[in-house]
């Protein structure tokens, strides 16, 4: 009888015991499941926050749990607010609480500036006149309308557009438009454009032009701006305010400048090369050329065949 009992204690205990032990098993491997799930919810991939202003930012960020060093500059002529640099390369795994330094240009309120192109006149200045950043809404001044000739395109719709589409801008940032028109415009001078709208006027309507006078820009807004125009034997002659950029932004105007003679032909490279524009001189001259670049662009220009410069407009490294 004690023996009977015994083997039943014996036999009850390792039942225990196996129980204990797939108990430990299960709530250890629990345990090792949920460290994991947690640690591969608390890393992320680094967003690119550049050339975006801070508030998308720091919203962003604070998300993810980063810890943020905001470092503020101070460039007037690049657009205030917009991320300069950040110490964590994008798309590079980050936990909650690591650090990340911001550099920002001064903040002041900003938008990103609405594609226009296609749309007719009325629907831009509705657009423009209704853009809402933090729950305020603000309006964006149409500075100046260049009219095309075009039948290939609908009356009255946009061409060309400046600034470009998904720019940050501030609320102050004046708009110019390039619009077709079914009727040949009487315009004969172009003081108040800007001149990367007449790059494509000229372009479209393949009319010769020459800038041929810069003046440093009395302030920020009339960078680009033309301030005195003349027609002389069909050659159109501008004079453009424009200061050369302490530091080169996402966006940029840049001035491109040579010698030529002959036949002209200025090209963007990028997976094609691209002409920009091109002009034919009865005799040497100084050549001049504002693009209109978005991010690094590589530029060249050819006289008559040769090669007469080259050169590459490169994002600054703010770090």
């Amino acid at each position: 009888m004690e023996t009977t009992k015994l083997d039943y204690f014996k036999n009850a205990g390792r039942v225990l015991l196996y129980l204990a032990l797939a108990a430990g098993i299960f709530f250890s491997a629990a345990i090792m499941i949920l460290t994991l799930r947690g640690h591969r919810a608390d890393v992320y991939p680094m967003p690119d926050v550049m050339d975006r202003y801070y508030v998308d930012v720091h919203n962003e960020l604070n998300r993810i749990g980063l810890r943020v060093n905001l470092v503020k500059k101070s460039y007037p002529d690049i657009t205030p607010g917009v991320v300069l640099y950040q110490s964590i390369p994008a798309g590079k795994k980050v936990g909650r609480l690591e650090k990340v330094t911001i550099y920002i240009n001064h903040a002041e309120p900003l938008i990103k500036m609405p594609g226009l192109v296609g749309n007719t006149l009325d629907m831009a200045r509705a657009t423009l006149s209704q853009i809402t950043f933090q729950d305020v809404a603000y309006a964006l001044e149409i500075a100046q309308v260049t009219e095309i000739f075009d039948e290939s395109r609908p009356a009255g719709s946009i061409v060309s557009q400046y600034p470009l589409p998904e720019q940050p801008i501030t609320v102050q940032q004046k708009v110019y438009l390039l619009i077709s028109s079914r009727t040949k415009p009487r315009e004969k001078t172009f003081e108040g454009h800007m001149i990367s709208i007449l790059h494509d006027y000229f372009r479209e309507t393949k009319k010769p032009y020459v800038i041929q006078e810069i003046q440093n820009a009395p302030a920020i807004k009339d960078q680009g701006l033309v301030f005195k125009s003349e027609e002389k034997e069909g050659v159109y002659f501008l004079s453009v305010y424009y200061r050369p950029p302490s530091v080169e932004g996402q966006v940029g105007l840049n001035l491109i400048e040579f010698d030529g003679q002959g036949a002209c032909r200025i090209y963007r490279h990028g997976p094609e090369k691209t002409e920009e524009y091109g002009l034919d001189l009865k005799e040497k001259g100084r050549v001049r050329y504002l693009a209109l670049r978005r991010g690094p662009a590589e530029y060249s220009a050819e006289c008559d065949g040769q090669s007469v410069y080259r050169h590459t407009f490169n994002v600054h490294d703010f770090s």
